[in-house]
């Protein structure tokens, strides 16, 4: 438990510095007011947690182990979301925050992430993408109670959820949308 403790450290000190950096240099011209900071910090706390937790995780547990099927669990349920709602939720919801025209800005584009690695988040994301598949091949690997149809169906599931959102997906294109929190829920999670 003391390790998600840590995890939770380093997440809200690096969210706490994502802010400093943007305070002192905006990455959006017309950031919120007050009330939606605190929203952004909460957006931004759980993004960089996931993201965090997907890269460190080969460096904190061990693969065998009980938090390796939270880990699947968690990054299935992450790719089996952006195949749902052809987008990142967060991201979507910290730019709903911001003063702007969702159109200037492609799918790719996360506020999250460019606040602290500016020109480097596309490059912090691949690498936490490059550490994500050497995890899942190690949990494969070491872990060796875990059954043969576990290990393909989580593949299977995974690479349909990634090629469908990840490939396939409107990547680079224009951010399409609702207006509010209701309409986005009512279009992609209401059928």
């Amino acid at each position: 438990m003391d390790k998600y403790l840590l995890l939770t450290s380093i997440v809200f000190s690096v969210t706490i510095v994502s802010f400093i950096v943007e305070y002192i240099a905006p990455i959006i011209k017309n950031y919120g007011k007050y009330k939606e900071s605190i929203k952004n910090g909460v957006y931004r706390f759980l993004h960089y947690y996931v993201f965090i937790y997907i890269g460190l995780f080969i460096f904190l547990f061990k693969s065998n182990s009980v938090h390796a099927y939270l880990y699947l669990l968690i990054t299935l349920g992450l790719f089996c979301h952006w195949y749902l709602c052809e987008c990142c939720i967060l991201t979507y919801l910290e730019l709903k925050s911001y003063d702007i025209d969702h159109n200037e800005y492609p799918t790719t584009f996360h506020p999250t992430f460019n606040s602290l690695f500016r020109d480097y988040a596309d490059m912090f994301m691949s690498v936490v993408s490059v550490i994500f598949l050497i995890t899942i091949g190690s949990i494969f690997y070491y872990n060796k109670s875990m059954p043969l149809y576990i290990k393909g169906l989580y593949t299977v599931f995974a690479v349909f959820f990634l090629k469908e959102s990840v490939v396939r997906q409107r990547m680079n294109n224009q951010i399409q949308y609702p207006t509010d929190i209701r309409s986005f829920f009512m279009k992609y999670v209401h059928c």
